[in-house]
């Protein structure tokens, strides 16, 4: 019986074996796909998809793992042919790979410029967002790529904004890319009032040391190139296989009546205990794991590897492989399989330390988040924490702008959950509370105000709010007090230099004898003469 016929082929040298990957994948195929040894070697890999699935594989390359083994195939440039057929047999890999998981873990090895810049090229100066139906934790993204991702998602953003931004190109192409042809980009036709990242990012990096919703039916992103169907070379003999909004409530309060609030994410369950029963062997290897796990929490790359700071790159590489050799999942015997979730955990930080120390130039930058008392998973965190607020935070500036009081008031709730002592989120609490309802609700924004400058003296919004109220409550030497503060902070702050001006041309003097100290009760208001500040109330 002759060799079965290929029913697309090609040269992945053209067509890269992520796009080949994803084509199949997306066409729901059923088949092998085999792709050739590298020049001078015999034989293929071979992987059986079942409706578009991942399921088996024979692989060159001797390993244990399906996904894994798979990975060198994304830096082959040989020839690739796609059999309906089942030319893998028994005696194989299997298990289901979920192929986004398997294409980003790829594309770390190295992305085909070429082949990115073209897809990439597709959205060129469009506004991006991710697909809502799009499944982020599918594609098990590492921190530093989860970093980027969050503050792509704040704002609608181009791909060429995004690069600028991002503090990682690497990082941010690989990512993008990435979500190009899984489908998972789109572009965003509504309008969006934004900062760059780079100005998000230093000013929450400055304080501290979901997307948003937009009209759909947008296109969907660029599928993959499909396969070719050029010629290929016949089948040899199959390999050996491998070795083994929520509802409307008051216009303030501490907390909305209804509706559902975005609650911060809760920590991680503590560990299981031991089961009983267990050996005492198992249950000595079932607390190593968990100290294990608790202890890289707090350190940092060159300590979870166990090096010097300045160990050479080989160094680095012998120290990564020793602690595989101990902390691969792999090697968790079944009866710690409750435990995977933590070795999986461990693997992921090890990894993550390997790549970062042996790339000379992400090394350098950060040694210098190390340097700066940064560098652990949970200073990580927190910093992420700061950051994810920071782009949130965007949204309550637009809501402020489009007088939209009640969401902007509980927005900002939300925020001051997740940081409950940034100056900026209690600024713009005291203005919603104050313009939501009048001077009724002077009192609860000046609890905010003075909590923002308790946290920020020299907070400019706050002061100015602030003054502000004072003016309106009669209280006019107080304002004016505020203002020359605001003026010798930023002496570019036009209406504060106004009411500066107006305060010395009639004579109004900021000393405590010749009006009401701060804390005197209000007066009546002879309608204020900075009401139009901030859209104020007369």
């Amino acid at each position: 019986m002759g060799a079965p016929e290929p029913v697309a082929s090609g040269s992945l040298e053209t067509t890269p074996f992520a796009h080949i990957l994803i084509s199949v994948t997306s066409k729901g195929l059923a088949g092998t796909l085999a792709v050739w040894a590298p020049a001078g070697q015999p034989g293929q890999d071979r992987i059986y998809f079942e409706n578009g699935r991942i399921t088996k594989a024979r692989l060159l390359e001797g390993s244990s793992n399906l996904a894994r083994g798979m990975l060198p195939l994304f830096r082959r440039e040989t020839m690739y042919a796609f059999y309906e057929a089942d030319l893998v047999g028994d005696g194989q890999l299997e298990g289901e790979v979920d192929v986004r998981a398997l294409l980003i873990a790829g594309l770390r090895g190295g992305i085909r410029e070429s082949a990115a810049d073209a897809i990439l090229a597709r959205f060129a100066g469009k506004p991006l967002r991710v697909t809502r139906r799009t499944d982020l934790a599918a594609y098990q993204f590492l921190p530093k790529e989860r970093s980027f991702l969050d503050m792509f998602r704040a704002v609608p953003i181009s791909i060429e904004q995004a690069l600028v931004d991002a503090g990682d190109q690497k990082v941010a192409k690989r990512v993008l890319y990435a979500l190009a042809i899984t489908q998972a980009l789109e572009i965003f036709e509504g309008t969006f009032e934004r900062q760059s990242l780079t100005e998000m990012g230093r000013a929450a990096a400055g304080r501290a040391k979901p997307a948003p919703a937009a009209p759909s039916g947008a296109p969907a992103a660029p599928s993959a190139p499909p396969v070719s169907t050029s010629p290929t070379p016949p089948v040899s003999a199959p390999p050996q296989p491998g070795a083994p909004p929520a509802a409307a409530g008051p216009a303030f309060s501490d907390r909305p009546p209804s509706g559902e609030r975005r609650r911060p994410r809760s920590a991680a369950p503590p560990p299981p205990e031991p089961p009983a029963g267990l050996s005492p062997e198992l249950t000595k290897r079932w607390k190593e794991v968990v100290a294990r796990s608790e202890a890289l929490e707090d350190q940092n790359y060159y300590q979870m590897l166990k090096v010097e700071q300045a160990a050479s790159a080989d160094a680095i590489r012998d120290a990564y492989f020793a602690q595989v050799k101990v902390w691969h999942p792999d090697r968790l015997p079944p009866e710690l399989e409750p435990l995977r979730d933590l070795t999986e955990r461990i693997f992921q930080h090890l990894t993550g330390a390997h790549e970062t120390l042996t790339d000379p130039e992400e090394r350098g930058k950060y040694l210098k988040q190390v340097q700066d008392g940064g560098g652990t998973p949970k200073a990580d965190r927190e910093l992420q924490r700061i950051l994810s607020a920071a782009m949130e935070f965007q949204k309550v500036e637009v809501l402020i702008r489009r007088k939209d009081w009640t969401r902007a008031e509980q927005l900002v709730l939300d925020l001051l959950e997740q940081v409950p002592d940034e100056a900026d989120y209690h600024a713009a609490l005291g203005l919603i509370r104050w313009q939501a309802v009048g001077d009724e609700g002077m009192d609860a924004a000046l609890v905010q105000l003075d909590r923002a400058l308790e946290l920020s003296p020299n907070h400019e919004r706050a002061l100015m709010a602030k003054a502000r109220i004072y003016d309106r409550r009669g209280n006019r030497a107080g304002a004016v007090r505020l203002f020359e503060k605001v003026v010798a902070i930023n002496p570019k702050n036009v209406d504060a230099q106004r009411q500066v001006r107006l305060a010395k041309m009639r004579g109004q003097d900021s000393g405590a004898h010749t009006a009401a100290k701060d804390s005197d009760r209000p007066k009546k208001s002879e309608g204020g003469l900075f009401g139009k500040l901030f859209g104020g109330k007369k």
